[in-house]
């Protein structure tokens, strides 16, 4: 199943609006605090590039949509859709952001899939505590320093995924989803192609639901990626390149 990627930064960001449709700016508008505003505003835009990028591959015609005509309406559950000029895209789209630095990950629809970018750091014995399984906590304490922080975060960041392909987010129990890094911490190159040679692997477990999912380093942050199929990771290629 191929899943396509981008990050995009701040500076990426137009200086405008005219990329956004007018209810997405009425939404912009409604927001006061102006971090919320930043965050939607850096993520919307990285979710249009993405479904762009990657529309020819998944519906077929060459031309793809301009960014005004795309808009990432949020579902019901508050997942977000995208809809090309008032249809719903066959498309998923994830969306997650962390310190001025945007990702999306888009794939056929329907799929349950979710992605996160995380900004490596330390996380408290009382962080981990909270929100880890015991497993998880054993990861965390098998290692220490730089490693304690890739593994907290890598984690952290692995459950944030499956939580948005389950379309609950931070309203189910964080230790009710159990991540297991398969293919190990070490660290994934972050320049050694375009496809799944640069991931690494690893399965977050919701009861009997398994998620399979692939994770990098991304200079100091850490980017996941899970679904239901195993994923095939590709970068899109989009004008104005890519922030390694």
């Amino acid at each position: 199943m191929k899943v396509f990627w981008l990050v995009q930064t701040a500076a990426d960001l137009p200086e405008d609006d005219d990329w956004l449709a007018a209810e997405e700016r009425a939404r912009l508008q409604s927001m006061s605090v102006a971090k919320r505003r930043e965050d939607w505003r850096l993520g919307r835009w990285t979710a249009k590039r993405a479904v762009t990028a990657a529309w020819s591959e998944f519906v077929g015609e060459p031309e793809p949509p301009d960014d005004a005509s795309v808009v990432i309406r949020p579902a019901p559950d508050g997942a977000p859709e995208a809809y090309v000029q008032g249809e719903r895209a066959p498309l998923t789209v994830s969306i997650s952001h962390s310190a001025h630095n945007g990702l999306s990950a888009v794939a056929a629809r329907p799929v349950a899939l979710g992605c996160d970018i995380e900004e490596i750091a330390e996380r408290s014995d009382r962080f981990v505590e909270d929100y880890f399984t015991e497993r998880e906590r054993t990861i965390v304490g098998g290692v220490a320093g730089d490693e304690r922080a890739l593994a907290a975060t890598l984690i952290w960041s692995a459950k944030e995924s499956a939580l948005k392909a389950l379309r609950e987010g931070l309203r189910l129990d964080t230790r009710a989803v159990e991540v297991s890094l398969t293919g190990g911490l070490a660290r994934s190159s972050v320049n050694s192609g375009l496809t799944g040679e640069e991931w690494s692997p690893l399965l977050v477990r919701h009861g009997a639901r398994n998620f399979r999912g692939l994770w990098r380093t991304h200079g100091r942050f850490v980017l996941t990626v899970v679904a239901e199929r195993e994923p095939e990771i590709i970068r899109c290629r989009h004008e104005g390149g890519l922030p390694l």
